[in-house]
């Protein structure tokens, strides 16, 4: 009840960019999104934009598709004290083989948030950058300029290919299954090809 109460103060804001974290019947209730952990049970229809935790070392997402991904934690931090932290390695290997966006979360500041957008995270999670900091804005800030930054950079390595005989820019560490899903194209109903040679079905998963 005191979830309800305090979440229907925010029932004026676009509901597309509202989350409840671990109660599917309030975010019925409000027409908001929900967020759900690793391993907690899911309808079939959950309501969205509807996303996971992933803390483990594969990065497995069980039932209904979601949105997003949020992973971590990637480095330390209080919050999970006595926990070790992921780090950028599972990071990048959690992205590339993840078909839906990945955000990632837990011990992100302005000063190690590239390294999470060079490993593939589409965005990131804090709490103590900003909550934390004597001048909040001043932080977000600061980490909106260095995200943006890598991404700049990024941007500028993308490179070309040729998708049903046109052209399609294609971002870094993008694996070939990632790029199908993303144009909604089915594994078996199409040919790869890198440098003129055929990649194998099983392997679209694993290829960048």
């Amino acid at each position: 009840s005191e979830l309800l109460e305090f979440a229907a103060q925010f029932a004026d804001i676009d509901p597309r960019r509202l989350q409840i974290n671990g109660n599917d019947r309030i975010a019925r209730l409000l027409g908001f999104g929900l967020h759900l952990p690793e391993a907690a049970p899911v309808s079939e229809k959950p309501s969205r934009p509807f996303s996971r935790s992933i803390h483990g070392p594969g990065g497995e997402v069980s039932g209904p598709q979601p949105e997003f991904v949020i992973a971590g934690h990637i480095f330390a931090t209080p919050s999970k004290s006595g926990l070790a932290p992921r780090g950028l390695a599972w990071l990048a290997e959690v992205a590339s083989s993840t078909a839906v966006p990945v955000i990632a979360i837990g011990g992100i500041t302005a000063e190690n948030v590239s390294g999470c957008i060079q490993a593939g995270a589409s965005g990131i999670a804090v709490i103590g950058a900003i909550a934390a900091s004597v001048d909040p804005r001043q932080a977000a800030q600061a980490l909106r300029t260095a995200i943006d930054t890598v991404w700049t950079k990024t941007k500028e390595q993308s490179m070309t290919i040729t998708l049903n005989g046109k052209p399609a820019e294609l971002e870094p560490n993008t694996t070939i299954h990632a790029l199908l899903v993303s144009k909604e194209l089915t594994d078996r109903l199409v040919v790869v090809e890198i440098n003129g040679s055929i990649i194998p079905r099983e392997r679209f998963p694993e290829v960048l």
